[in-house]
C-alpha cells in the first residue's frame, strides 16, 4: 500500500473515531496502520488507547509496549507492562511477564526480571518453560550458576527440536558469561535437531568474541573433535585481514 493511501485512510479512519471514540476496532485499525506507516510513537499511543478502553486486550498492550521500546521510549514500555501486571494479583498473563522480563534483561536489570518472573507462579503451577528458562538466565547473570542449572533442567536433547530458540538463547548467556562448559553441553543438545546453516545461526553471536571462540574450540579439541574446532576458527576465504575474522562454521556431524 502506498503511503499517500495509508495517509488517506488514517484520516477517514480519525473523523469515524471522533464520531465513535470508543470503536476500539476503528482505534485498532489505526493503530496498525500507524505502524504500517512506520508512525512507531503513534503506533504505540494507539495501541495503548485500545488497550485503555479494553483492559483484558493483552495484545493491544503488548503491542503498546513494542512499540514504545522500537521507538526509545523503554521506560514508558516497561511502565505499562508493570501496572498491567500490578492490576492483576491474580491469575497474571505469562506473556505479558515473558515480554517485560525480556525488556528489563536486555537493559541489564536481571533482578527485577527475575522478581517478576518469581511473582508470576501460581501455587502448584510450574512456570511455563520460556519463563523458567528466563529464570535461569537472570540467575546465571546475577552469579547463581547452580540455581540456574535448575531452572534449565527441564531443556533436554529429546525436545531441543522444539525449543531451539530457548537453548540457543540460554548457550548465549552462559558462553558470554564465560561459563563455556556449561555453554557447550546446550549447544550440543542442538546436534542432530537442526539443519547446520540453523546452528551457525545460533552460534552467530560469537563472531566478534575471539576469546569465547578459541575457549569453545579447545573444548571442542578435548572430545575429539578436532574438525569442528578447526572450523570454528577459520576465517572466511573472502576475508582479506585477520581484523575482519567472522565467525564463519561449517559444522561437520558430532562424533559421539
Amino acid at each position: 500500500r502506498e503511503q499517500g493511501d495509508i495517509g488517506q485512510a488514517n484520516y477517514c479512519i480519525s473523523k469515524a473515531i471522533k464520531a465513535d471514540p470508543e470503536d476500539s476496532t476503528l482505534r485498532s485499525y489505526r493503530a496498525r496502520l500507524l505502524a504500517e506507516s512506520q508512525d512507531y510513537p503513534k503506533a504505540a499511543a494507539a495501541y495503548e488507547q485500545v488497550y485503555q478502553l479494553h483492559r483484558e486486550n493483552v495484545d493491544a498492550l503488548k503491542a503498546a509496549a513494542k512499540f514504545y521500546q522500537k521507538c526509545g521510549q523503554v521506560e514508558r514500555s516497561i511502565s505499562i507492562l508493570e501496572d498491567h501486571l500490578k492490576s492483576k494479583p491474580d491469575g497474571v498473563n505469562a506473556s505479558v511477564v515473558d515480554l517485560l522480563s525480556a525488556i528489563l534483561m536486555e537493559m541489564k536489570a536481571h533482578d527485577r526480571a527475575l522478581q517478576y518472573i518469581e511473582q508470576s507462579q501460581v501455587d502448584g503451577k510450574e512456570l511455563p518453560l520460556n519463563l523458567k528458562a528466563k529464570a535461569g538466565i537472570c540467575h546465571v547473570h546475577l552469579g547463581n550458576l547452580e540455581m540456574a542449572e535448575v531452572f534449565f533442567n527441564d531443556l533436554k536433547s529429546e525436545n531441543a527440536s522444539k525449543h531451539v530458540e530457548l537453548i540457543t538463547e540460554v548457550a548465549d548467556s552462559l558462553m558470554g558469561l564465560g561459563h563455556y562448559n556449561s555453554a557447550l553441553k546446550y549447544f550440543k543438545m542442538l546436534d542432530g535437531n537442526i539443519s547446520n546453516e540453523d546452528f551457525v545461526s545460533a552460534l552467530e553471536t560469537l563472531q566478534d568474541d575471539v576469546e569465547a571462540r578459541i575457549s569453545l574450540a579447545s573444548l571442542l579439541v578435548e572430545e575429539g573433535q578436532e574438525n569442528e574446532a578447526i572450523s570454528l576458527l577459520s576465517p572466511p576465504k573472502d576475508s582479506g585481514t585477520f581484523n575482519n575474522v567472522f565467525f564463519v562454521i561449517e559444522v561437520l556431524p558430532w562424533r559421539h
